[in-house]
């Protein structure tokens, strides 16, 4: 065992979650009034929960536009993988 680990210590792993898997969570945590992840997995969302992931929802909205408005011939470099396709 390293020198300084307890052999109490627990190592807890956290996956990384990207902007857009968090603002659809939050979506979904708001159309359901419910916590989908974590200690309060079930649970039902209070008010300041709620009003914290609508102002994370509009902030990045905001962004968006800011982004868009800054940059009218934008485009992609990349494409999603995940988004489907129109074609075929």
């Amino acid at each position: 065992m390293a020198k300084g680990n307890a052999p109490h210590t627990v190592l807890v792993t956290r996956e990384v979650e990207t902007v857009q898997g968090r603002n659809a969570r939050y979506c979904q945590e708001l159309k359901q009034k419910v916590h989908l992840t974590g200690k309060k997995k079930g649970e039902l969302l209070n008010p300041a929960e709620a009003g914290y992931r609508m102002g994370v929802l509009s902030e990045q909205k905001k962004s968006q536009k800011r982004f868009k408005f800054k940059n009218p011939g934008y485009q992609r470099k990349t494409t999603n993988p995940f988004k489907k396709s129109n074609r075929g």
